[in-house]
């Protein structure tokens, strides 16, 4: 969701549109990368601890998720 309002800006900006929300995105992108960390933390948490999960091929979720957010 964030990165359709972030397009949306790009586009604003390549009109030379000025926004008053340009903060906000920011922020915005920022607690949105912070959260998904914390969530691919716990979930690799729980798969080295054993607890159980419903999920589909829980190694591979949890290698994609520290390698996606290990490339930032």
């Amino acid at each position: 969701a964030i990165h359709t309002v972030m397009y949306f800006y790009y586009f604003l900006a390549g009109l030379n549109i000025r926004v008053s929300w340009a903060l906000l995105l920011t922020i915005s992108q920022i607690a949105q990368m912070f959260g998904g960390l914390f969530i691919n933390i716990w979930f690799v948490h729980m798969y080295l601890n054993g607890i159980h999960c419903t999920c589909w091929e829980p190694e591979i979720i949890s290698i994609a998720g520290m390698l996606i957010y290990s490339s930032y």
